[in-house]
């Protein structure tokens, strides 16, 4: 008889996280004003001055009000088709300085701002057709009449908004005003990109510039203080390149983001560095002060290779040459690179696909960046191994339900510190910048419903209904950067404790933890035989704090054996081969052997299993195992079954599943379980199933039901898949805290987050695809939950989980239904509704579906009645043999075919139909 005690499942890590963050103090909403007007405003750049003044650019319609005081500041956009650009100043509490606005015959825009060391205010933009660019009382007309494209513009204002120089390239096709930044020098950096052709003024020279292949080409121009353009690159090829953002830093080099297609030279110069790239791809690039290339990179190729249509959004240096980038590869990215452009971290956060809305960043003075993105249902803000789930307030109406807006704080070193959501109804942040002092201001577009509530404001809604701007002011304290960090977490086994080591990163030491509410002290290693929630806290010296809780899983039966056996299996389809696993394992601390049992269906036969059966009976295949406990490796043989050609959809194949020995078992309910599955035309690798799955298409379930759900997942894509997430969004009538971790193919670890749910995370799993491995592509997570008591019968448990592999957008499973019954099931008619089975209670049947043995329990006392057995088309069977014992009847049909029959039970005046399922 073979032996084994080790099988090929790698060990369970044991432990769920659930990351509840709090702090002492963090951030301060300083002020919140929302200035608009009668047609819809919107900020499509900010920044701070030297002085904390709010400068603000973007478009507006209508009428508009820029003073959010009592006074008015009235521009008009000429009326509401069409919006016009604006530029406008406010003090550090919000109130008014000035503003300008300037457009033409339609759409205009100002795209970007910034302001140089003296104050002075540079804005870029785009406009259409004739404009009066000078906001004074003389008029400066682009004499672009006629012209109906659009056309970039730059302009340069003092501190108190007097116009002092103005550039503007009329061109013959569409073209996007871009981004704009000073140099050390106060030189202005302009991007933007264009098609068709224009004339600038190079150091007192006219030069005409052609975009190549009629799409949009990347235009660089460094322009000096006194509005002089001292040159002006080109960045041409065989597609469209568009400039997103430019940045120097503090040796004046260039840095500029964007996405292309098509095959591009980079290098604006004499020599060449073509990239092509077939779908739009992001890049960031660098020139020296003089315009000269020095690298290009795609950010997304050392990420995600196959990953296309990424751009990248915004790029800032820092002091010592590095270069953060905001981007939307793979949903919301935040990098860091070198000065020489290899990526030093690179970290992401799921926003389900809502990959056209991530917006703005900025980083502070030693290098903590700040981000915003929009994101759909759910999202976890903290991008490294913790938890930190929102979830948006899905409110809003049909057009913006579930949406939400998280407003993101990373350290230096790309992990995470805090993130607040904002109630989202259509509303944007657009931009924000952060003051030297840490204070942020956020910027957008804000419609209805746009709640500051977690940021200690309020609801916000826009004055007119289409749409005003929002001037803001956050305020962080020293609190703001303390991160607790979970170095190292054991597991909770039968031998020892778990053990958790915590530091702490962003505070003034030196620190202080407390573990379960202990007192303070300067250990930070912590033992636990605790299981369920253990909670720790880090306390810096000044007295801020963060705290998390770790949630822990122990064995069910300290002294004796709990055997479990589970089946994870694929679909069965006639001529095809399933891959199913068997994943037994004791909840228990003693010692048990014996034997694992697994019963065929006729319609399925063996192709291969690994490990091989101790022994084989008949269709029965059985694995012998010695001293196995909870803290031994989980018995799994991985199988290969093949469906007989000759099986009809809508045939049902049976599988028994039992594990021995019984006898002195905790819990004996759970060690024999059967399977029945129809057989189908197609295929999900990806799903999820319940145990049992409850009788009929409701999947009725008394309330006591404990439910095992098993969530299977595959690699079908082109490549390994390096790490793997599942969300199982629970059901509100499932008790959480009645979930237990059973089995999982791979080491992961399940974090508990806000909303019913629960992620299980596959970290280094490198799941190898389909392609190479059938077997070892596929993967699975089991559990087991109680429904919450009292439940009315009615009630449906409706579950289903979304799977990530690495950064690609969700894979949504089908969704499992229970439905809650109140009395006795056991003599279900499927037809029937729940009244009517109440009604008819006077016999059961049991087991049902059945393979050979059917047992009739009558409730009246009464054995004396007829028993007719009918198929699926009405055709009569035979009396059948029926053996009484005391007010049990039973009938043999182990010789009936597979399928479907209706038992029809009469008694004097009782007469119940019963439908019967008979599997081989």
């Amino acid at each position: 008889m073979q032996q084994f005690n080790l099988c090929t499942i790698k060990t369970l890590l044991a432990f769920s996280i659930l990351m509840i963050g709090s702090k002492l103090h963090a951030q301060t909403l300083n002020f919140a004003t929302l200035v608009g007007g009668s047609s819809g405003e919107e900020v499509l750049s900010t920044c701070f001055d030297q002085d904390k003044n709010i400068i603000v650019a973007g478009k507006f319609r209508g009428n508009c009000d820029f003073d959010p005081s009592a006074n008015d500041y009235i521009l008009d956009a000429g009326g509401t088709s069409w919006t016009d650009a604006f530029i406008a100043k406010y003090d550090s509490t919000g109130s008014f300085l000035w503003a300008h606005g300037t457009g033409g015959t339609n759409d205009d825009e100002a795209t970007s701002v910034a302001v140089d060391s003296q104050g002075n205010v540079i804005v870029c933009g785009y406009l259409n057709g004739n404009v009066d660019m000078d906001p004074g009382v003389i008029d400066t007309f682009t004499m672009a009449s006629g012209f109906t494209n659009e056309y970039p513009f730059i302009q340069k204002f003092d501190p108190s908004g007097n116009l002092i120089w103005q550039k503007y390239f009329v061109t013959t096709s569409d073209n996007w005003g871009g981004d704009v930044d000073i140099d050390e020098n106060e030189n202005v950096i302009w991007g933007f990109h264009c098609d068709g052709f224009f004339t600038a003024n190079i150091n007192g020279n006219d030069s005409t510039f052609t975009s190549q292949s009629y799409y949009q080409d990347l235009f660089v121009m460094k322009i000096s203080p006194t509005g002089t353009i001292e040159w002006c690159q080109q960045l041409a090829g065989t597609d469209t390149g568009r400039v997103w953002s430019v940045d120097t830093d503090n040796l004046n080099n260039i840095i500029i983001g964007g996405e292309y297609r098509g095959n591009m030279d980079f290098d604006p110069n004499i020599g060449t560095y073509f990239k092509n790239a077939p779908y739009m791809s992001d890049f960031c690039m660098k020139l020296n002060e003089f315009g000269e290339f020095d690298w290009m990179i795609r950010v997304a190729d050392s990420i995600s290779p196959a990953s296309w249509s990424n751009k990248i959004f915004e790029t800032q240096c820092l002091p010592n040459g590095d270069i953060i980038g905001l981007s939307n590869i793979e949903g919301h990215n935040v990098f860091k690179l070198a000065s020489n452009g290899a990526v030093k971290w690179s970290i992401f956060n799921d926003n389900n696909n809502y990959s056209n809305h991530i917006y703005g960043m900025a980083v502070d003075s030693v290098g903590n960046v700040y981000s915003t993105y929009r994101f759909l249902d759910s999202t976890d803000v903290n991008p490294g191994t913790g938890i930190n789930m929102k979830f948006s307030y899905g409110n809003c109406g049909v057009s913006a339900t579930n949406v939400g807006i998280v407003l993101q704080k990373i350290n230096p070193s790309g992990n995470f510190v805090w993130a607040k959501t904002i109630k989202n109804c259509g509303s944007r942040i657009n931009d924000l910048d952060c003051y030297k002092d840490g204070t942020l201001t956020i910027n957008g577009a804000i419609s209805t419903g746009f709640d500051l509530t977690n940021l200690g404001g309020q609801e916000m809604t826009s004055s007119s209904g289409s749409g005003d701007f929002l001037i803001s002011t956050i305020s962080q304290d020293i609190c703001s950067n303390l991160v607790i960090n979970l170095d190292t977490i054991t597991s909770l086994n039968c031998v020892d404790s778990a053990y958790f080591n915590i530091s702490g990163t962003g505070g003034v030491v030196p620190y202080k933890y407390s573990f379960n509410n202990l007192p303070f002290d300067v250990n930070n290693t912590y033992y636990s035989s605790l299981s369920g929630i253990n909670g720790l806290i880090i306390q810096d010296s000044v007295g801020c704090q963060n705290s998390t809780q770790v949630f822990l899983t122990a064995p069910t039966v300290p002294n004796g054996f709990d055997l479990d056996a589970h089946m994870i299996t694929d679909s069965y389809r006639p001529g095809f081969t399933s891959v199913v696993s068997l994943d037994a394992f004791s909840d228990g601390c003693d010692l048990v052997s014996g034997q694992l049992k697994f019963t065929l269906d006729p319609q399925v036969s063996l192709i291969s299993s690994s490990p091989t059966p101790s022994q084989t009976i008949g269709d029965t295949l059985i694995w012998s195992f010695t001293d196995l406990n909870y803290d031994s490796a989980h018995i799994v043989p991985n199988l290969i079954l093949e469906t007989s050609q000759s099986a009809i959809i809508g045939d049902t194949v049976r599988f028994d599943l039992r594990i021995t020995p019984i006898q002195g078992d905790f819990d004996s309910t759970n060690n024999t379980k059967q399977y029945c599955f129809p057989v189908l035309n197609g295929y999900d690798p990806n799903d999820k199933k319940v145990y049992p799955t409850g009788v009929c298409e409701p999947g009725y379930i008394v309330n006591s039901q404990k439910l095992t759900y098993t969530v299977r997942f595959q690699n079908t894509g082109n490549s390994e898949a390096i790490n793997i997430y599942l969300i199982d969004s629970l059901s509100d009538y499932l008790d959480l805290n009645t979930t237990r971790i059973l089995a999982s193919s791979d080491p992961m670890y399940t974090e508990v987050v806000p909303g019913n749910s629960l992620k299980f995370v596959f970290n280094n799993i490198n799941l190898p695809d389909s392609s190479v491995s059938l077997e070892e592509s596929q993967g699975y997570v089991i559990f087991e939950i109680l429904p919450l008591p009292n439940l009315s019968y009615g009630d449906e448990i409706l579950n289903d989980a979304r799977i990530y592999f690495d950064f690609n957008p969700p894979i949504l499973t089908n969704e499992t239904k229970n439905t809650i019954f109140i009395g006795d099931l056991t003599n279900w008619e499927c037809w029937m509704d729940i009244e009517e089975v109440v009604e008819k209670a006077n016999f059961s049947v049991f087991p049902n579906p059945t393979r050979d043995m059917i047992h009739i329990n009558s409730k009246v006392g009464n054995l004396d009645y007829n028993i007719i057995i009918l198929d699926a088309n009405g055709r009569k069977f035979e009396s059948p043999t029926v053996k009484t014992n005391n007010q049990t009847s039973t009938i043999d049909i182990s010789s009936f075919n597979r399928g479907v029959y209706f038992l029809q039970i009469q008694m004097d005046n009782i007469k119940e139909v019963i439908k019967i399922i008979k599997c081989n």
